[in-house]
């Protein structure tokens, strides 16, 4: 749940980070301004066509041609700030006129009334060069704020980009998940081999340390015999001799000539024996030796 919550929270990031950056660029590459020719209006007994005029740079629009019908001029034109309207030269034909206008205020919206003496006239009532003043076309019954327009488009790119960045995520970390997934499942088999073969190696200590036990057990029985012996053999020379430094001299000196010196250490404890035997004989087969009962056999 926590790595969920972190994918969404990159993806909430990313969805506004492309939203502003989006907004930034169009920003900068947006229109300069917007307009609309509206339908004939009936204004006080004259038939007017509505212009709008919207302009969004810090800077006046200039050089701006409008198309009216033959006979209208510049002076009868109502305009709801004040702005330059004039003939443009060898502009007029029987069809329409051509004006020229001019210092349309910035970050404003202007409206123009072109007076019309019919509705058929009022078609002819239209600008000429809005694309070459980077003026965008906008129905007076759609229209909409640049603004507004520029906002909805960078909200709804950076749902998309979230939205495939989120899905991205989720393909890697599902990948990612199926990688550590084989990745513990090939530990977990080493674990197992390992595992086996730790079994293995006890089984192994357990038998060579029953085997040492047997012998161990041999040779203190060699020894206590040996012990046996000689301790007749002394008490027979003893007796014979009346010496008891005469019996020890003459072990001593068969000891020395078989170089059996090893037959004077003391001999193995036979109970200790007995009970090393007793536990590795109790304890299961795939138990690892306890250290202190093996340090001592295996020395």
């Amino acid at each position: 749940m926590k790595e969920y919550g972190q994918l969404i929270a990159t993806t909430v990031v990313t969805f506004f980070v492309t939203a502003v950056s989006t907004a930034m660029l169009g920003q900068v590459g947006s229109e300069r301004g917007e307009y609309s020719v509206g339908a004939p209006l009936r204004l006080a007994e004259h038939l007017v066509v509505p212009v709008l005029i919207v302009n969004y740079e810090p800077s006046a629009i200039d050089g701006l041609f409008l198309s009216v019908p033959p006979g209208v001029q510049g002076g009868s034109i109502s305009s709801s700030v004040p702005i330059e309207i004039q003939a443009a030269p060898d502009a007029s034909s029987a069809v329409a006129s051509r004006l020229k206008v001019s210092g349309v205020p910035a970050l404003a919206t202007t409206e123009l009334l072109v007076p019309v003496e019919s509705v058929e006239a009022a078609s002819r009532v239209a600008l000429l060069n809005p694309t070459d003043l980077n003026l965008a076309f906008r129905s007076p019954w759609t229209a909409e704020r640049t603004s507004s327009r520029r906002l909805k488009t960078a909200l709804v790119t950076g749902a998309i980009n979230a939205v495939v960045y989120f899905a991205f995520l989720l393909y890697v970390r599902s990948k990612a998940q199926k990688e550590i997934a084989d990745v513990r499942r090939s530990l977990a088999d080493a674990d197992k081999k390992a595992e086996r073969q730790l079994a293995v190696v006890a089984r192994l200590r357990t038998s060579t340390m029953r085997i040492k036990i047997l012998y161990l057990r041999l040779l203190s029985d060699y020894r206590r015999e040996l012990a046996f012996w000689r301790d007749t053999i002394r008490r027979t020379m003893y007796e014979a001799t009346g010496g008891k430094v005469t019996a020890d001299t003459i072990i001593s000196n068969v000891t020395e000539a078989l170089a059996t010196h090893g037959t004077k250490a003391n001999a193995e404890d036979f109970d200790t024996i007995q009970t090393m035997a007793a536990l590795i004989a109790n304890r299961p087969e795939d138990e690892v030796p306890l250290a202190a009962v093996t340090d001592d056999v295996v020395k």
